[in-house]
């Protein structure tokens, strides 16, 4: 499981197996940006089978339970898909977000293979999300 951003800089070493696992031999390191509004669970599922890493922010999904919905979807499609880059999930962990606890009890039970988000934040919410 891959965590970036957050509580605490990652030096050079750290970075680069980030960035392997990430984007593995033969790939090109590129990734959907996580916009809002915009990116969903089809686009992350359309990205990762084209060999780029897919995304989404978690707010896009208007409740907890659509979230969950999503991310059963996009786990789903990709489970057994040879070659499908991995995908990655958005979070924010400003302590005003209030879904924060529930997301990140989701991410945790399906195990997402990457999670993002904005660094600068709460600490004890960034070290929740490693």
């Amino acid at each position: 499981m891959t965590d970036m951003g957050g509580a605490t800089k990652m030096d050079g070493a750290t970075n680069r197996g980030c960035l392997d696992e990430l984007f593995p031999a033969g790939r090109l390191p590129l990734m959907a940006a996580p916009m809002f509004l915009v990116s969903g669970p089809e686009l992350a599922i359309a990205c990762a089978t084209a060999g780029i890493v897919g995304s989404f922010p978690a707010p896009n999904a208007r409740n907890v339970d659509l979230l969950e919905v999503w991310l059963a979807q996009v786990t789903s499609a990709l489970r057994d898909m040879p070659g499908a880059s991995p995908w990655a999930l958005n979070m924010i962990v400003h302590s005003t977000y209030d879904r924060f606890e529930r997301e990140l009890a989701l991410v945790m039970e399906i195990s997402a293979p990457h999670r993002f988000y904005r660094a600068r934040q709460p600490r004890a919410r960034a070290r929740a999300c490693a």
